[in-house]
């Protein structure tokens, strides 16, 4: 037990100073770097990397993604419909079936190069929109109606009364009706009717709803007073994510995402050994004075603390 004590504490050692010269770019930020300077370079390379790894699906969606940020920070919105309501914004195209995810960008503010659209561009897919209409168009709907309207170009527009309001747009349906399943506010289950548009637009509309949660089964939220590092943290794991996804689909077969990750951080780690120049020596002797106290100390922490959570 000692000895795994001392290699713990020196591994979370090393992670902290690795952690502290974790840069992309020169430490020294010039005046008139732009906001996404410590990224730049490992944005580039993973935008263009996801977009090869994989062929372009059928079905893809367009939404946003948060990273939690507290701090002071110009790029910081507040969205209140999201799980993360503090933080810094990045627009994602994930695949609505496996949530691999093909391109972002982060919103970088109104004064930055506005990329918004961008990530459609090379898209030869259909595409959904939500949108709203004017106040005096809307009329109150029941339980389950509908309304619709259909242009001579064939844009769709429909307002269906679910348990909320859904408006939607699409260039690529016509007003085609079929049947869903609802659940009745007594828990009753119930055959409705909707247009073929709504049904499709739930089946595909959360691809980045799919990357996120994938991703946050276990998030890398350490504290930083570095905005840029906690962008970092969360396209680690959409690498991780999107390796996760490729596997399974070269080899046939699921493998749990917890044991793709340990697997992969130790083969990581294998190899920083083979090609480091200074190879570290673990000791199977007993262990030193000063690490038996550091063992001591921490294993006394508990009853330390413990007069003053009673007296809380």
């Amino acid at each position: 037990m000692g000895n795994v004590g001392i290699k713990r504490a020196i591994s979370t050692d090393r992670c902290k100073v690795l952690l502290l010269k974790l840069y992309f770019n020169f430490p020294e930020k010039p005046d008139t770097a732009g906001k996404l300077y410590y990224l730049e370079s490992i944005v580039a390379c993973l935008r263009n990397t996801f977009q090869k790894a994989k062929s372009e699906s059928t079905a893809q969606s367009i939404d946003r993604s948060m990273v939690k940020f507290k701090g002071r920070l110009a790029l910081k919105q507040y969205l209140p419909m999201k799980p993360v309501k503090h933080g810094i914004n990045i627009w994602m195209r994930s695949d609505s079936v496996t949530g691999y995810t093909y391109d972002f960008n982060i919103y970088c503010g109104k004064d930055a190069n506005n990329l918004d659209g961008t990530l459609g561009e090379h898209l030869l897919v259909h595409v959904w929109l939500t949108g709203k209409m004017s106040q005096s168009q809307q009329r109150n709907l029941l339980g389950w109606e509908c309304d619709f309207l259909c242009n001579l170009s064939g844009t769709l527009w429909c307002k269906w009364q679910d348990t909320i309001k859904v408006m939607l747009v699409s260039n690529c349906h016509s007003n085609d009706v079929c049947t869903v399943n609802r659940k009745a506010k007594d828990g009753s289950k119930l055959v409705v009717e909707c247009l073929v548009a709504l049904k499709t637009y739930n089946e595909y509309m959360g691809g980045v709803d799919l990357a996120d949660q994938m991703s946050t089964l276990y998030d890398l939220d350490r504290k930083s007073d570095k905005c840029w590092k906690k962008v970092f943290y969360k396209l680690l794991l959409a690498i991780v994510v999107n390796a996760w996804i490729l596997q399974k689909e070269i080899q046939h077969k699921t493998v749990p995402l917890k044991h793709f990750l340990v697997n992969l951080a130790e083969q990581i780690m294998a190899k920083g050994q083979k090609t480091a120049k200074v190879q570290q020596k673990y000791s199977t002797g007993r262990p030193s004075k000063r690490a038996r106290e550091n063992i001591i100390n921490l294993t006394m922490l508990p009853f330390i603390m413990l007069p003053f959570a009673r007296e809380k």
